[in-house]
């Protein structure tokens, strides 16, 4: 049998794999984690549960539930100085609100997440919660300000002459100014984004 010590990792791992198939199974092993975790104080196992159930509530469109325990799995990133983790769960604690259609919330916590990856200069992280911050900015129909974060990683893409990213980030760019109404624009950056994708 495995020992006390392997089993809330293998009790993790259980939980990540019914994640997609049985929620109420991935929760179940996630608080049999959680519990053990805590009991042997396995710091790294007790993070990732917090993480399993903030994710499988989220399945199962529990927002506030599943916000809690990313909170209690960024505690743990803090206490131990783990900034990119941290970053990564504040990312996913914006998309459980924006399944729960509160924008200004996700914007927030995207915003610290992105004040985290330019604090440890994450270059890839920046870039990512840039075009996060615009997505979540298109959804409330805020155009001018989803623009701005589009480019400001699409600028980044350039750098690193990333261009699939670039085809990526520019049809972003493109839907937020159809949405704007700016069509000579929208024109415009889709035939950057075309001859860069033909490259």
């Amino acid at each position: 049998s495995a020992s006390a010590d392997d089993k809330p990792g293998i009790l993790n791992q259980l939980s990540e794999a019914y994640l997609k198939s049985n929620t109420d199974k991935s929760i179940d092993y996630a608080n049999q984690a959680l519990n053990l975790s805590k009991q042997g104080g396995d710091i790294t196992e007790e993070a990732g549960a917090n993480v399993n159930l903030g994710n499988a509530y989220v399945q199962n469109g529990n927002a506030a539930k599943s916000i809690s325990y990313y909170q209690d799995a960024i505690k743990i990133f803090n206490q131990y100085n783990q900034p990119a983790s941290s970053a990564v769960i504040w990312n996913k604690i914006a998309d459980a609100y924006v399944g729960a259609q509160k924008y200004s919330e996700a914007f927030d916590a995207d915003t610290k997440a992105l004040d985290i990856f330019k604090k440890i200069n994450d270059k890839n992280g920046i870039m990512s919660m840039n075009i996060e911050l615009g997505d979540v900015c298109f959804k409330q129909k805020k155009y001018e300000i989803s623009i701005s974060n589009y480019k400001q990683a699409l600028k980044m893409a350039e750098d690193s002459k990333d261009a699939k990213e670039q085809v990526t980030i520019l049809t972003r760019i493109s839907r937020s100014y159809n949405g704007w109404g700016n069509y000579d624009e929208t024109y415009k950056v889709l035939n950057n984004a075309f001859e860069i994708a033909k490259k």
